[in-house]
Formats: C-alpha cells, structure tokens, sequence
C-alpha cells in the first residue's frame, strides 16, 4: 500500500497565496489544518481540492456551514473536524465514501450527528467523545459495520 501524502498547517498561515500553492499539488492525498480563526468562508477554497480523500479542520469556529465546501470532495473518506462547532449534518455529503468520521469535542454533536452519519454505510470508524452523543444517538449508529466506535 502506498504511503499516503498529507500536507500540514495551521490555521494562522492560510491566505489566498496559499491555497494557490496547495491547488497545484495533486499528489496530496491529506490535507490538515489546526487551528487559527479560520471561518467557514475562508475554506470557501476547499471546494477546489477535489482530489482530496482526507481532510482535518481542527480547533477552528467553523460549524455545518462548511460543508457545503466540502461537498464537491467525492472521494472523501476521511474526516476529522475535532474542536470545532459543528452539529454534524452530514447530508451535503451523502455520496461520499466516508470511513473514519472523527469529531472528538464538538460539543454541539449529538444524536442528530449520529442519525446523519448512519446514512453512510461505509463508514467503519466513527470518534464522538467529549459530545451530547446519548444512547439514542449510539441506536442510530448499531446498523452500521463500525470497526471502531469511540
């Protein structure tokens, strides 16, 4: 299996010329962003990385709006939107071929989130600690094939 290739930064550095830069590396496979005050209209340019099959946004104000960036990521599989304000409709996304969902402190996630993600069948790892989930939530994820459920 090839190593995949990800590409890191924090949230402080994107600007236009950035995203310029990132738009001419297709052998990126990952992309990975942490932190900063990086707001939903400032990853209008996400919506270009159609390549892309993982992203990270992590510890950054941006909630459901962002997803509408996302949608044109077909082949997104990965998604890590840890620390962030999202409540988790995921419906912009239905197509994609998630696997691994990760959502570690988004405290405004709960059992919504869960019934949003159980539309994806091909997720099999899915990480909602430190969120509302409750045990409805964990109800709409059982019919799922999660490998991992954290």
């Amino acid at each position: 299996m090839a190593e995949e290739k990800e590409l890191t930064f924090s949230g402080d550095e994107v600007n236009e010329e950035l995203w310029r830069q990132i738009e001419t590396r297709r052998d990126i496979e990952r992309l990975v962003i942490w932190g900063g005050p990086i707001t939903n209209e400032r990853l209008a340019p996400l919506s270009r990385l159609t390549w892309l099959t993982g992203l990270v946004l992590g510890e950054m104000p941006v909630d459901d709006g962002v997803f509408v960036h996302l949608r044109p990521l077909r082949g997104l599989s990965y998604l890590n939107l840890a620390y962030t304000g999202v409540k988790g409709d995921f419906a912009p996304l239905l197509g994609a071929p998630l696997r691994d969902v990760r959502l570690e402190g988004c405290r405004r996630v709960g059992d919504a989130c869960a019934r949003s993600l159980a539309q994806f069948p091909t997720l099999r790892n899915v990480e909602m600690h430190m969120t509302g989930l409750t045990d409805e939530g964990l109800a709409a994820l059982a019919p799922l094939s999660l490998e991992v459920l954290w």
